[in-house]
């Protein structure tokens, strides 16, 4: 998206906030975290030592590079594309797991990007707002700072349980809990600026 469109997202969810801050307002609280973070990205060395090497994430501080905030082993398992060709944006669901490594990568850094988020938190919903930057090395050309907006399940697990439970004909919210997360995509969608 475009840094306009980025600006108009980042004033509706704004509004959601102060909305929800109201001594009047009676539904589910929306809270926001503002983060700056930097990336840097590692091939590892499979376990067993055979097998493909692992695309280690090793998430640091901006303000502070000494300070690790979180090393895992981040794994796509799928993807959906969704066109939405009467709308400004088309949509991507992904499916990933990232597993928590326990210690630094020994090896150097393949490419490092600097985010800065801001995190909306809403019921079982974050919607992650961001401004991804690569800057320029000896190795690397500077790319254009990218505009993101992800919609993520707090906790995937809940999500899951609930999986089983309709699989196994138990009484569930599944069903429910998609179909509120797809409701929150669409509404983004329908409330974006043009460029």
């Amino acid at each position: 998206m475009t840094i306009n469109q980025h600006k108009s997202f980042n004033h509706l969810l704004n509004s959601r906030v102060e909305e929800a801050a109201h001594p009047e307002y009676k539904d589910a609280v929306v809270r926001y975290m503002h983060t700056r973070e930097v990336d840097s990205f590692h091939d590892v060395p499979s376990p067993t030592g055979s097998g493909p090497k692992r695309k280690v994430r090793v998430t640091r501080d901006q303000k502070d590079p000494s300070k690790v905030l979180r090393v895992v082993e981040k794994t796509r398992i799928a993807d959906m594309n969704i066109f939405s060709p009467k709308r400004l944006f088309d949509w991507r669901i992904s499916v990933s797991v990232e597993v928590p490594e326990p210690s630094l990568p020994p090896t150097p850094s393949l490419l490092t990007r600097s985010k800065d988020r801001i995190s909306y938190s809403h019921q079982l919903f974050t919607v992650d707002l961001t401004q991804v930057s690569q800057p320029a090395t000896p190795d690397q050309q500077g790319k254009p700072t990218l505009h993101e907006l992800e919609i993520e399940f707090k906790d995937a697990r809940v999500l899951l349980a609930e999986a089983a439970k309709e699989e196994r004909g138990e009484e569930n919210q599944y069903l429910e809990m998609v179909q509120v997360f797809l409701n929150n995509v669409r509404m983004l969608i329908r409330n974006a600026s043009d460029p």
